[in-house]
Parts: C-alpha cells; structure tokens; sequence
C-alpha cells in the first residue's frame, strides 16, 4: 500500500492521472515508500542525466512514464 506522502510528493510533479500510471513502476522496485520518494528525487536516470523529477520538470511526467515502461520491457536510452 502507498501513503500518502509518496502520492504528495509525486502531486508536485504531475497529474493524479499520471501517478496512477507510475505508482506500480516505483512501488516494485522500492523497498519501501522512503526510498521511493529518494529515488524520484535524487537519482539520476542514465538516459536523461536527470532524477525523475527534474524529468517531469523538464519535459513532461508522460515521458517519465514512457521511460520506465520500455526500460521494464528491455528499451534502454
């Protein structure tokens, strides 16, 4: 189960739409919630140069979510 606080944190970054769609992506590979919200907001995805929050920043939460349903199928960038 996600609380809250992930889902406030995402908020600031993109639609709920979008958090539903991404959800399942961080929760399967997070441990737990708290290094969930470190990983959206500290560690660089290779393909971008970015977190995955300056991505949503940058460019949009869709291309985020594009990203890591290839990278899930075997498309790396």
């Amino acid at each position: 189960m996600v609380s809250n606080s992930l889902e406030l944190v995402l908020s600031a970054y993109m639609t709920k739409e979008d958090i539903t769609h991404i959800l399942p992506f961080i929760t399967e590979w997070s441990a737990d919630e708290a290094s969930a919200i470190y990983w959206f907001q500290n560690c660089i995805i290779p393909a971008f140069s970015l977190t995955a929050a300056e991505v949503c920043l940058q460019y949009d939460a869709k291309i985020l979510i594009e990203y890591l349903h290839s990278s899930k199928f075997g498309g790396y960038a």
